[in-house]
């Protein structure tokens, strides 16, 4: 019954969330290459599309569409074009949906996005398509996930539902890496210990840890120091929800885009679960 369409799937962080759930994926997709070969090393129907195009062949009814839509139009760190970047994947998503007639539509995006006027068009044109629409910004760290990552939820279907429950403790990520210090390099940034949940996972490999507090990071300062190691991709993967066995493909660079566009899979789960719930599923 619980079967998903994963658009916009990247290295897979919704598609591990929303399988631990129970949710069957019936196709995943991505359009960079190195995402689709990671989704098929986890056991995902990975599939290479550009979503602006139909997807061919037939799909069978589904129960939902999970949709990750690239944030960067969005970002705070971007130029926040919205609808105007190329990059933006709603016109598309809307196209995708209207194909395929899912019961359920979850969506994630990066928090900026939140307020704006272009979502407000987005939950006008998502208000159209289903009953039951609610949209609200969560915290990855408040669903066992080690990181401070602020996310727009929307979840939409034919049932009023509840958002999802907090239902974890904060973990740490000393928890992992032991204890010390994380610091990115990038000017004014300020280190952080492990014994709080880290700052928010990018896609660039930028992350340092620390035995000692290094302090903020001034404009000639540098990483290069003894007392401090660039974290690995499966590292800040861990930090970033994944099972530690999840089998990234690609250069350490290629890794790492996967992991910081990622949907924590925790996330994703609760999400998934709240939806299940609404729909007369129980545990």
């Amino acid at each position: 019954m619980f079967t998903v369409v994963d658009l916009f799937a990247g290295g897979g962080g919704a598609s591990v969330g929303l399988r631990h759930a129970g949710l069957r994926h019936v196709l995943s997709v991505d359009f960079w290459e190195r995402a689709v070969e990671t989704l098929i090393a986890s056991g995902f129907p990975g599939y290479h599309h550009d979503l602006s195009k139909p997807i061919p062949g037939w799909l069978p009814p589904v129960w939902a569409v999970w949709a990750s839509p690239p944030c960067q139009p969005h970002s705070r760190n971007g130029k926040r074009l919205g609808k105007e970047d190329p990059r933006d994947g709603y016109g598309a998503l809307f196209d995708q949906i209207d194909r395929i007639k899912p019961r359920w539509l979850m969506t994630e995006n990066t928090s900026h996005l939140d307020g704006t006027d272009y979502w407000a068009e987005v939950l006008e044109k998502i208000r159209a398509r289903f009953e039951f629409v609610e949209a609200f910004v969560l915290n990855a760290r408040d669903y066992g996930v080690p990181q401070d990552r602020a996310r727009l939820i929307c979840i939409a279907g034919p049932r009023p539902f509840e958002p999802p429950k907090i239902a974890w403790g904060r973990l740490a990520p000393s928890a992992f890496l032991g204890d010390g210090f994380l610091r990115a390099e990038q000017s004014g940034a300020t280190a952080r210990s492990t014994s709080e949940v880290c700052q928010t996972i990018t896609a660039a490999r930028n992350l340092y840890f620390w035995k000692t507090n290094p302090g903020r990071r001034l404009p000639r300062d540098t990483c290069k120091h003894p007392d401090a190691r660039i974290l690995s991709p499966y590292e800040t993967a861990w930090l970033q929800g994944f099972p530690l066995d999840h089998p990234f493909r690609g250069t350490l660079g290629e890794m790492q885009t996967q992991v910081g566009n990622a949907c924590p899979p925790p996330l994703a789960y609760a999400v998934a679960r709240a939806a299940m719930e609404a729909d007369g599923f129980s545990w």
